[in-house]
């Protein structure tokens, strides 16, 4: 399972960098593997992440908690 994920992972990898440098970007040598599984292990994180924090937003939208009022009124409190 876990070479699959590293397939995946390299193969986004190569192509994001590949897309922003022009083709140039092949991940070949050991530290642009290394580069690669990365980026491509990343990307996917961070969708992750942000569905995560969608579904929170979505869910949590209608719960806004209301500030209470301050005990000692102000300068600036309306009567």
């Amino acid at each position: 399972m876990d070479f699959i994920l590293d397939a995946v992972a390299y193969r986004i990898g190569v192509y994001v960098p590949g897309l922003l440098s022009g083709g140039c970007f092949k991940g070949e040598s050991g530290f642009a593997w290394g580069w690669a599984v990365a980026v491509g292990g990343l990307i996917p994180l961070s969708l992750f992440a942000a569905f995560v924090a969608w579904l929170i937003y979505t869910r949590c939208n209608g719960l806004h908690l209301k500030t209470p009022k301050p005990a000692i009124k102000t300068l600036f409190d309306q009567e």
